[in-house]
């Protein structure tokens, strides 16, 4: 029983020491609990010297860029896309499993608490002694000070990760109401082109009825009759491939809207939106925040900014406190009648490691920079593609007002050359010329008009929007 005392009086001897220990860390965390980390404001006034884009619109275009274009066609197949598209539903579950890390990492400012009980029984293999029991319970208590601020770096890098997360599954989602938006028009177009092809075939076939009754009062030769025959089967030729073309695009839109090809693929109604007014396209100090990719290479280099702090705070000590309360009894109904606590403090100074951390200081700083150079790519490419994108709107609309132009002179060649055949003014080469030209340019005029609508699509893109931010995950 005296030693007992004597381990049990030392124990609390030193406990006294422990504790003014634990008072004096304590103030010292509370006093670096007042520093807190701040990211680099990272200048755009030299990537975004121009005050704004070379043309803009007067109309503010929806959030939902694509309600732009007024199909409740095109809204319904969004509306499925956003809420089935695989791609989307794997970028969520990307954003939960970084949201659960970043919980993971805020639960290292807490102190760890640990409940342990335990029961025995032992007995001497031979001999009469009675069998004795051992019961023990105890609670542990460890907490690590946060001094140079490494473990708050770590929580505000995991926060930063998690914002990042969030802006790529944004971006997907605007990528992905691109993508169908330009699936719908292609398959807007197979449909416009094979319902022009099928009409054109019946105008070849009425050419042909024209030109072997002309034959067989003489007035046609052979050769012309060969020559339309030819034509019609030209014509015929184009269809199988079109055919293939929307069937193929279907696949596609069955894809992006979570189905299996082939299965419950909407059909579409042949016939394109009418262009909208061209919208605002603001300045492109704008593009940081409503383009989420963007976004996203800036909270990454945030998070790597935090990396840097954390690796350099790994160059000083480490303090960690623990504390515990045990006890034993060979009666359980005494178990908590004889408590043992003891306090620690324990200190962890990197004395040599072979310049390991400062490497890793290092490889954190290249990554900062690797990560401001990214930002500023992102930044620079935003600019271009509104300014391509405007460019190619201008010269695609100019060259669809010359190919309805031409489209209206050939069909005005086409009845002329008619005429002058029939009457017997011109030969059958005339007409089958113009007739083929008429042909092409009502191909080119269908393919013209889609390109432009299609660069719109790029142009609401390349602006960016705020509509991701309200997405949630019933939504999926």
């Amino acid at each position: 029983m005296m030693l007992t005392d004597r381990l049990k009086g030392s124990v609390m001897l030193s406990n006294r020491k422990l504790i003014r220990m634990f008072v004096f860390s304590t103030l010292m965390v509370g006093t670096m609990a007042c520093v807190t980390h701040k990211t680099t404001q990272h200048s755009h006034k030299e990537l975004t010297q121009v005050e704004s884009f070379s043309e803009s619109g007067s109309i503010k275009s929806p959030d939902r860029w694509w309600q732009s274009f007024d199909s409740s066609e095109l809204d319904d197949l969004i509306a499925e896309a956003l809420s089935n598209n695989l791609d989307l539903q794997q970028a969520w579950s990307r954003l939960a499993q970084v949201e659960a890390l970043h919980r993971k990492v805020k639960s290292s400012r807490l102190p760890g608490v640990d409940l342990g009980v335990s029961g025995s029984n032992s007995d001497r293999v031979s001999g009469d002694s009675p069998a004795v029991d051992n019961y023990r319970a105890s609670l542990d208590l460890s907490y690590q000070l946060d001094l140079w601020g490494k473990i708050r770096a770590h929580v505000d890098q995991g926060f930063y990760d998690l914002q990042a997360s969030r802006k790529d599954m944004e971006a997907t989602a605007l990528t992905l109401s691109g993508q169908v938006a330009r699936i719908w028009l292609n398959l807007t177009e197979q449909q416009l082109m094979q319902k022009l092809v099928e009409e054109q075939i019946q105008v070849s076939r009425d050419y042909l009825k024209l030109v072997e009754k002309r034959f067989a009062l003489g007035s046609a030769t052979a050769t012309e009759v060969l020559q339309q025959r030819l034509e019609l089967q030209s014509s015929q030729n184009k269809l199988p491939a079109i055919e293939g073309a929307i069937a193929q695009l279907k696949n596609q839109m069955a894809l992006l809207l979570g189905k299996a090809p082939g299965k419950d693929t909407p059909e579409l109604v042949a016939a394109f939106p009418t262009l909208p007014e061209l919208p605002q396209t603001g300045i492109p100090a704008d593009l940081l925040r409503r383009r989420p990719d963007i976004r996203a290479t800036e909270y990454r280099l945030f998070s790597s900014e935090m990396g840097l702090i954390a690796a350099r705070a790994d160059l000083y000590p480490r303090i960690s406190l623990s504390a515990s309360l045990s006890s034993s009894s060979t009666k359980f109904s005494d178990l908590l009648d004889n408590w043992l606590r003891n306090l620690a403090v324990n200190l962890m100074a990197p004395l040599f490691d072979g310049g390991k951390r400062r490497a890793e200081v290092d490889r954190n700083r290249a990554l900062v920079d690797q990560r401001l150079q990214e930002w500023k790519k992102a930044v620079l490419t935003s600019i271009l593609e509104v300014e391509d994108a405007l460019v190619i709107e201008q010269t695609q609309s100019q060259t669809l007002t010359g190919i309805r132009q031409q489209v209206e002179l050939a069909e005005r060649t086409l009845s002329r050359a008619r005429k002058s055949y029939i009457n017997g003014l011109s030969s059958y080469l005339t007409v089958l010329t113009s007739l083929q030209a008429l042909q092409n340019l009502q191909q080119s005029e269908i393919k013209a008009e889609k390109d432009l609508l299609a660069n719109r699509v790029s142009l609401y893109l390349a602006l960016g929007g705020n509509w991701t931010e309200t997405m949630t995950l019933t939504q999926r």
